[in-house]
């Protein structure tokens, strides 16, 4: 064969590869925006499928069979979303694969297709040349056999396996945020709010904590987390729900700078004032050098970063929230005009940023809460001087309050069909949802003055609305007029948020004692239980029990043996 026959056939064969080539990538394509479609659309109408069963749920909370279809409803949701990001995965690698070759084979036609210099000299150096543009040959060969391998190994690579143990018990009344959903309101009633003689339940077990934090627990079927920090480390816990066990400690890097303003936050704040976040598979926590990192349920770290060292005076305290897979981060700081307050949508896989919002505030330590209102989820966060309203899936304005001012600490609830903001010492303001813009003249419905707290979140059953302030000052609102409709003062001191269990109120002094009143239209104290050490964090429920952070320990309260 001549020397110009072989190089047509090299180059009919680099062209025949290039073509293949060419339609595989855009196969691949095709089905790359398939697979992106199918779960911009179909995730959802799920989702929203499933907070709707939630609140149903939570009407009903011994209905089995609608436990059972939410857990099967929320595993396909997961199964679907890890598949749906192991194929995109997959996709872009195969994508990535098939245009290297495709451009490669061209690369090599077009080489191959000009003229080589006749070399003029001795036969050696003919030799040597024919040899080397054959070696040329033979590497181009040996790339494109190991990409092709490469993409098939990666094809038929299983996907990874969801773990579903935990993730699914009792979804929809899991305490996977601050306060629960926000809201303090227990989704179970058969927890034992007193304890020790006389009381309800007993203390099955506390287990010490090894650095000290404000934060409260979360809890996710066997599972239960908090976090602690100093000026040397960050940690999150993870113990045994049913035996107190430490699990492991997640340590969490360091990347935060700090300014000479902001080194130091103040010793009622801490480093870890935020409560954590868990979705049943990951577990997120923040701290007030602005680290945030992600665990899954074995201790291993998933991804962590740094949103930079908050600019707040007190030091950083906001809890996170989610939405979906996104992990909400409510990060103001600041002062308004210096515009460097935010809300951040991070995903919970990877921790990229999804959506991020500039909000005209000043610092803030109240925790963003999402709540599903006409069909809609909105993450409702409180700042100098607005009530905020946001789309929790996208981040778009959807309403603002101009109604609050100072330094916001307590969170907002959603009930009764108002969203509650408390303006510290000053105000509790009802707002009905559901305007578009400035809705300050439009839907404020009425505000209510008297023993408003300046640290503590309400709580409501959607017909009362309790608030519990510092210095012990419990009073009771009608939801729908605002009335007033008893007020009490404890001789004890308060900063944990009060919870509602049935029709019980749980609140938790300073120094640990534990008070149960009725949530009714009159004020009547049940009984009182003593923890034994101080306690600034509000508790967490699950079936059957209550886990309280106290200042050392954390501790787990059950009905008796």
């Amino acid at each position: 064969m001549t020397n110009t026959a072989k190089v047509k056939l090299w180059q009919t064969g680099a062209l025949r590869v290039a073509i293949v080539a060419g339609v595989f990538s855009f196969i691949v394509v095709v089905l790359l925006g398939i697979n992106f479609s199918k779960r911009r659309s179909v995730a959802p109408v799920d989702e929203k499928q499933i907070e709707a069963m939630k609140v149903h749920l939570r009407e009903y909370p011994d209905d089995e069979q609608l436990t059972e279809t939410i857990r099967q409803l929320d595993l396909k949701v997961r199964h679907d979303r890890m598949r749906w990001l192991v194929f995109s995965g997959k996709g872009v690698f195969l994508l990535v694969c098939g245009l290297s070759i495709l451009f490669g084979s061209l690369k090599f036609a077009s080489a191959v297709s000009k003229t080589p210099p006749c070399p003029k000299g001795d036969g050696t150096t003919v030799t040597k040349q024919v040899r080397q543009a054959a070696l040329s040959r033979c590497a181009v060969s040996v790339v494109f056999v190991v990409l092709l391998a490469g993409a098939f190994l990666l094809a038929i690579k299983p996907g990874v396996e969801y773990a579903t143990e935990g993730a699914g018990a009792d979804i929809g009344v899991q305490w996977s945020v601050f306060r629960g959903d926000g809201s303090g309101v227990s989704p179970f009633v058969n927890v034992p709010v007193s304890f020790g003689e006389g009381g309800e339940g007993v203390v099955l077990w506390k287990s010490p904590i090894p650095l000290a934090g404000m934060n409260s627990p979360v809890v996710w079927g066997e599972y239960v987390f908090v976090s602690g920090a100093d000026e040397e480390n960050r940690e999150i816990y993870c113990y045994n729900a049913l035996s107190g066990e430490m699990l492991w400690t997640g340590k969490v890097p360091f990347a935060g700078v700090a300014d000479d303003d902001n080194a130091e936050p103040m010793e009622e704040t801490g480093y870890a004032a935020p409560t954590l976040a868990v979705d049943g598979k990951r577990v997120y926590g923040i701290f007030a050098t602005g680290d945030i990192a992600a665990f899954d349920f074995s201790g291993k770290e998933i991804w962590s970063k740094s949103l930079g060292w908050p600019d707040s005076m007190y030091g950083y305290a906001s809890s996170l929230a989610m939405q979906g897979n996104l992990v909400l981060v409510q990060y103001d700081q600041g002062a308004a005009e210096e515009g460097k307050s935010k809300m951040i949508a991070l995903d919970g896989f990877s921790g990229q940023v999804v959506w991020q919002t500039n909000r005209p505030v000043g610092g803030s330590w109240a925790s963003p809460i999402v709540a599903e209102i006409n069909g809609v989820r909105e993450l409702i966060t409180c700042a100098d001087p607005f009530v905020i309203s946001y789309d929790a899936a996208t981040g778009a304005e959807l309403w603002r309050a101009d109604c609050l001012s100072g330094d916001i600490a307590p969170s907002s609830i959603y009930a009764g069909g108002f969203v509650f903001a408390v303006e510290p010492y000053n105000a509790l303001v009802a707002i009905r949802p559901g305007g578009t813009g400035d809705v300050t003249k439009t839907h404020i419905a009425w505000k209510a003055e008297d023993e408003i707290p300046d640290i503590c979140s309400p709580v409501s059953d959607g017909e009362l609305i309790w608030l519990l302030n510092t210095e012990g000052g419990l009073i009771c609102y009608e939801v729908a007029s605002g009335k007033q409709v008893w007020l009490h003062e404890f001789d004890d001191m308060f900063q944990a948020s009060p919870s509602l269990v049935g029709d019980k109120l749980m609140l938790i002094s300073e120094e640990g004692i534990v008070v149960i009143v009725k949530a009714e239209r009159e004020f009547v104290e049940i009984g009182r239980s003593e923890l034994g050490e101080g306690c600034f964090a509000s508790p967490a429920f699950a079936e059957g029990k209550v886990y309280i952070r106290g200042v050392e320990n954390l501790y787990c309260i059950g009905g008796g043996q």
